[in-house]
């Protein structure tokens, strides 16, 4: 952001015509003096100032009226300055804390320019304020045209032809406290003329987004080595657990006599911590024959009798009854034999 406080720009008369006792070859030096000059609301300060010279005769000057100026309260004080100038371009920044006299600015109304000046003894001119009105003495082109907002600017559209007879009451809200001072970069553009001011804005507002793309691609990059680091630990856990379970398998051969098979595991642990995928590919299948061929190899005691078969002895087969041969019982006979032969 360039501008801190609210702040507008315009023209206050035409350069060729500036009128009201200014000569178009004077423009450049009231140029050189305006920024920092006081900006107030419809020559207020002034008209009581001229009221209270008045009744105390004296030369009214730049330091007087500044002098005087600090002193007013209300709508009489100063509600901002101008920043910058260049021919009769002005750059102003309001009092942000004078919100309704902002938005009347922004809504088109009391959006005119006028400029006081003041000749001295050597014929030198010197500016006393510049100050926001409805009407404007130089003609309706003698208004604020734009507002600036971060790096951008807005076409203001002005409502001066809607005002009333007469002079309104400008309400100004808000606290007296003093705007703070400009910026270098704040007075170094309002400075410049609109248009090379609109290419510097335009140039900052790349600078600007570029620098944003910039810090969101850094916070993006934080997240992923942040989530890198998390896998790291996660994976140096894991190849601690696997080294611990590839130990213990070793030790379990070695003592069930599988020595020939654990020795084929001797080398496996440094290629299972390696950085190479293929080193470590290789490692995990000579791990898994290794078991395969100790387990095939491995011995199984055969199972105990249990105690209810022991106790019981087998029984020898039951004898068959003798075969008989009786004619006169043939049938019943002959069921007996069938039963005892089948």
């Amino acid at each position: 952001m360039v501008f801190g406080n609210p702040t507008f720009s315009g023209i206050w008369g035409s350069a060729t015509k500036p009128g009201f006792g200014l000569e178009a070859s004077e423009i450049n030096s009231i140029s050189t003096l305006l920024p920092g000059c006081a900006l107030t609301v419809e020559h207020n300060a002034l008209n009581s100032i001229l009221d209270k010279i008045e009744s105390q005769p004296q030369n009214l000057n730049g330091g007087l009226y500044k002098q005087m100026l600090e002193k007013m309260e209300g709508g009489k004080r100063s509600v901002g300055s101008v920043l910058g100038a260049h021919g009769t371009e002005v750059t102003v920044s309001i009092n942000s804390n004078l919100k309704g006299l902002v938005e009347m600015v922004k809504a088109g109304y009391l959006n005119g320019l006028s400029l006081t000046t003041v000749r001295g003894e050597d014929g030198s001119i010197n500016p006393l304020e510049m100050t926001l009105t409805n009407t404007p003495a130089r003609g309706n082109e003698a208004k604020l045209n734009f507002e600036y907002k971060r790096y951008q600017r807005q076409k203001l559209i002005s409502k001066m032809s809607d005002a009333q007879a007469g002079t309104p009451v400008v309400p100004v809200s808000g606290d007296a406290a003093p705007a703070a001072q400009p910026t270098k970069l704040e007075l170094a553009v309002a400075s410049l003329s609109e248009e090379h001011r609109a290419a510097v804005l335009e140039r900052l507002s790349s600078y600007e987004t570029a620098m944003e793309e910039k810090k969101t691609s850094s916070e993006k990059q934080a997240q992923e080595i942040a989530a890198l680091e998390q896998l790291s630990k996660a994976k140096e856990a894991d190849r601690d657990l696997i080294l611990a379970q590839f130990r213990t398998l070793q030790s379990a051969m070695n003592e069930a006599g599988a020595t020939e098979d654990a020795r084929r595991l001797e080398g496996l642990d440094t290629m299972l911590q390696s950085e190479n995928n293929a080193l470590r590919d290789h490692a995990t299948s000579q791990l898994v024959m290794a078991c395969s061929s100790a387990f095939q190899r491995r011995s199984v005691a055969a199972l105990p009798p249990s105690a209810e078969t022991a106790a019981e002895p087998v029984q020898p087969p039951a004898a068959k009854r003798a075969k008989h041969s009786n004619s006169t019982s043939a049938p019943a006979d002959l069921r007996n034999l069938l039963r005892s032969s089948f």
